[in-house]
């Protein structure tokens, strides 16, 4: 059985807020939508009932161009979001990278996206202690 799959990759350097993150992460998963083969697309969106997409971490903008130059030569279409600097950014910094839609239970898939990390943030915790 297959299991179809969007995988989003973030800039962890930039310290985008949750909002710019969500931003940037739905601007470029249109981009690799539409760079996806039809059929995938079509099983991604009604089999199954849900519509995963895994947000994984790229540590800077250089590891982010390096994870597309290596899905590239593995085969896997992207999409690179390039922000324009209108708000918590400079101009022209590659925010996220969205892969087209991909069956996650491929032996290659597998093989490929198996070293990336999931995209987490650090929980803040904050105690008060009554003097």
């Amino acid at each position: 059985m297959s299991n179809y799959v969007m995988y989003l990759f973030i800039n962890k350097g930039l310290g985008m807020s949750s909002g710019k993150i969500a931003a940037q992460s739905v601007q470029s998963s249109i981009g690799a939508y539409k760079l996806s083969d039809g059929e995938l697309v079509h099983d991604w969106w009604h089999k199954g009932g849900h519509h995963t997409t895994l947000v994984m971490e790229a540590i800077d903008e250089n590891n982010l161009q390096n994870i597309q130059n290596y899905l590239l030569d593995r085969g896997f279409n992207s999409f690179m979001m390039i922000d324009e600097g209108m708000t918590e950014v400079d101009a022209h910094v590659c925010t996220a990278l969205a892969v087209e839609i991909v069956d996650k239970e491929d032996p290659h898939t597998e093989a490929t996206f198996s070293s990336f990390k999931l995209y987490r943030d650090k929980v803040r915790v904050v105690l008060e202690i009554d003097k």
